[in-house]
């Protein structure tokens, strides 16, 4: 918030941008972006962001597309984590990861996150490889970050449940 003010006392303006996907989907072009700011600013910059997004979402005022984000990325390591389990579980229970995949991907469990580790398996990644902990600890650490950042979005009540978030 503060850098938007500096740019906007010097007669600038500002957004914030942050982005989603992955690094194949912003070659490709297919970024999701939230963008926080003015929506007059978005529609004079609109046409740079269509150049590398598919998808973009006017968020709010300044500060409002990190919000976003973080919230973003809570569910999709919530999900992550969700699908390592099923996937765990259900490798060690002996079921099928076709099978698996074919009724979790036609139905309301389905995510992106659980079709990426079930495509790994299908692959003949070994199950391991999907929750493997040194491959896991990149990702475990930005959301280590982001859970930080996302628990000063709301205020501390006294009477509010504690749900770990700190």
């Amino acid at each position: 918030m503060k850098i938007a003010a500096d740019v906007e006392a010097r007669g600038g303006r500002f957004v914030d941008t942050p982005m989603t996907r992955t690094p194949n989907e912003a070659e490709a072009g297919k970024l999701a972006l939230m963008v926080g700011g003015p929506a007059d600013v978005l529609a004079r910059i609109r046409p740079v962001l269509d150049c590398f997004a598919d998808t973009i979402v006017h968020a709010g005022a300044v500060g409002s597309a990190h919000r976003l984000k973080l919230i973003n990325n809570f569910l999709a390591i919530c999900h992550a984590a969700a699908a390592a389990e099923a996937i765990t579980v259900a490798a060690k229970a002996g079921v099928d990861m076709e099978a698996l995949r074919a009724v979790v991907m036609a139905g309301g469990a389905a995510s992106t996150m659980f079709g990426r580790m079930i495509n790994a398996v299908a692959r003949r990644r070994p199950p391991r490889a999907v929750c493997n902990t040194q491959r896991a600890q990149g990702p475990a650490l930005l959301h280590k970050h982001d859970r930080g950042a996302a628990s000063r979005l709301v205020p501390r009540r006294d009477d509010a449940p504690d749900h770990g978030a700190r």
